[in-house]
């Protein structure tokens, strides 16, 4: 991964931990909005006062230079200058790995740095600065020094143990799930479907009973814990012998898919559908190029692997011959053996094959938005980015990467 995206994803992890802290360290009257008034985090608190928080996170930063919060400072003194209400307090929560200053009120000189600054250009064109109280605003705009993301967690971790949920499956189910829960929330257009309490955060997080993976539960530091968590959850179904299974596979997403593919689904058909009584081929929707999809057909075919592509009568797809029933053939009064093992599209070729109302299981790993057909279907969203892991959640492979 290059190192700016890197970075970027720990700011957000680093905000969405923050924000989490928050949620359980607050008391019954107090509701937290994800991306509030100056964006990242606003406590509200039961006599209307309000708490604007905004996280910078700088780990490769051995020191605190004022430059480093311009961009958020000058959003601070935007609303500070716009907004009717007088009883907002800012705070900038900031960690750079070799500072653990105390915190302290902004100060003036660090103000007027902000406004002299390249990035002032940058504030709203009906900012009206003529007026505008430097000392009134460091009185109301706090500086502190955060802690580093692992240790964010930890505090987070002990956080949970006061709480009415089982501490044995913080770690593994209720802190990844929530923090993908305050990362979904956190793009909503509607003010109160960004905000929470601790008590509506508890409540859902009681009701889940399968561990969250998302591009934000597989970037902490616990993703390994994820995924072992993850695996047996999936095996409740996997492990039923006649089940209808859709397997959704991204070329995009999925590293060296068209190196991998065909052994991928080499496997799965060896693991899941190998005996009589595995009655139902599992159906594989590919997210790839025409060209891919031809070619992989040709090397499935080369493999030996039986398979129907809905295109074999007319050319074009046939979603009522695809989704026949294979054709059975007794040898020697004892093998049997169907004319199919899988079937297999392409999203090239159509989109019908995910409406299909007979599936039992759909595993999405992709992030494409697909129109599938979920009632009475157990959707799993699986974004994991290589084979490795698919196959580890999968029961293919005992290995994680």
């Amino acid at each position: 991964m290059p190192s700016g995206a890197k970075f970027a994803i720990q700011g957000f992890l680093y905000q969405f931990n923050k924000t989490l802290l928050e949620i359980l360290n607050s008391d019954d009257a107090t509701s937290v909005t994800i991306e509030g008034i100056v964006e990242d985090i606003d406590l509200k608190f039961e006599d209307g006062s309000v708490e604007a928080i905004q996280c910078k996170y700088h780990e490769s930063r051995e020191s605190y230079s004022p430059s480093l919060v311009y961009k958020p400072l000058l959003q601070m003194i935007e609303h500070f200058v716009s907004s009717e209400l007088s009883n907002v307090k800012y705070k900038l929560f900031v960690h750079v790995s070799g500072d653990r200053s105390e915190t302290r009120n902004i100060h003036e000189c660090e103000i007027r740095s902000a406004l002299t600054s390249a990035k002032s250009r940058r504030l709203k064109k009906n900012t009206d600065l003529t007026d505008f109280d430097e000392q009134a605003f460091a009185g109301v705009c706090v500086l502190e020094f955060g802690p580093s993301l692992d240790e964010l967690r930890i505090d987070i971790l002990e956080a949970f143990k006061s709480t009415s949920l089982p501490s044995d499956s913080v770690d593994t189910l209720f802190y990844p799930n929530a923090i993908n829960l305050i990362a979904n929330r956190s793009i909503l257009q509607n003010d109160s479907c960004r905000t929470l309490t601790k008590a509506e955060l508890l409540r859902v997080l009681e009701k889940i009973r399968k561990t969250a993976i998302s591009r934000w539960t597989l970037a902490l530091k616990t993703r390994q814990a994820v995924l072992r968590a993850r695996r047996p959850q999936l095996k409740t179904n996997l492990s039923k012998n006649s089940r209808n299974r859709c397997l959704v596979l991204s070329q995009d997403l999925l590293a060296e898919f068209e190196n991998e593919i065909v052994l991928f689904i080499q496997d799965f058909v060896a693991k899941y559908h190998f005996k009589p009584i595995h009655d139902k081929p599992p159906s594989f929707y590919l997210d790839c190029s025409p060209d891919l999809y031809v070619e992989i057909c040709e090397r499935l075919h080369q493999k030996g692997i039986r398979f129907t592509t809905g295109l074999e009568i007319t050319g074009k797809f046939d979603k009522s011959f695809f989704f026949r029933e294979p054709i059975t053939r007794i040898f020697n009064n004892r093998e049997v053996q169907t004319d199919i093992q899988i079937r297999i599209t392409c999203h090239c070729d159509t989109h019908t094959a995910l409406q299909h109302r007979g599936f039992d299981d759909i595993y999405v790993v992709c992030e494409r938005r697909l129109e599938i057909w979920k009632q009475d279907v157990e959707v799993e969203y699986m974004p994991v980015t290589s084979f490795g892991q698919c196959k580890f959640l999968m029961g293919l492979s005992n290995a994680i990467e």
